[in-house]
């Protein structure tokens, strides 16, 4: 178990060119947004991925963090398939889940920021 940084992921995925914004998703909920985003036919936004669920320890839903015991990612499909997520291991960095995500997702990066 391990407490990584929400918004460094998110800064990380950036860096890669891959679109990643944290948003206060209900309860003090902190998410992770990445990836483009399409609207489904139902209207609603969904992006190509989300990580969560984190907290935020700041004040106005700010510094999120998430417990690698907790953490993982998959789709924004409303939990549509289980199997698509996948589940943090308990040492990883904040690297090593950027770079998972990224391999897992490799459409949502820039051909020129993949390498």
């Amino acid at each position: 178990m391990a407490v990584v940084d929400l918004d460094r992921i998110a800064a990380m995925l950036n860096g890669r060119g891959v679109r990643a914004v944290v948003e206060m998703t209900g309860g003090g909920i902190a998410t992770v947004f990445g990836g483009p985003d399409v609207r489904d036919a139902g209207g609603d936004t969904r992006y190509t991925f989300l990580v969560g669920p984190g907290w935020f320890d700041g004040p106005g839903w700010t510094l999120a963090r998430a417990d690698t015991a907790d953490l993982g990612w998959g789709p924004d499909d409303s939990g549509d398939d289980p199997d698509a997520y996948t589940a943090a291991g308990p040492q990883m960095t904040e690297a090593d889940i950027v770079a998972a995500i990224v391999a897992r997702y490799p459409r949502s990066v820039p051909h020129d920021a993949s390498t």
